[in-house]
């Protein structure tokens, strides 16, 4: 199995940021990969409420998120910046 194949079985990827998670001690740190500058993983119940609700204009989506998205889920909440 290739790394690819496995980085595609959710299940998979789930174990491996979890692991990543115990394994620095930390609720929330950034990934740099060849793909996108980086990538920020949290599970820091603060942090997520700050994305979501109390400080969600401070965060953006860019265009690779709005783009890949958008044919599946279509323009709202999820693939907008800004007013849906």
């Amino acid at each position: 199995m290739t790394v690819t194949q496995t980085y595609l079985d959710l299940d998979v990827l789930d174990d491996h940021i979890f692991a990543r998670y115990q394994q620095m001690g930390v609720g929330t740190y950034r990934m740099h990969n060849p793909f996108y500058n980086s990538i920020v993983y949290t599970s820091d119940p603060s942090n997520i409420q700050a994305i979501l609700a109390t400080q969600f204009n401070d965060y953006e989506l860019g265009p690779s998120r709005s783009q890949n998205m958008f044919e599946l889920l279509g323009h709202g909440i999820f693939t907008a910046d800004g007013d849906a």
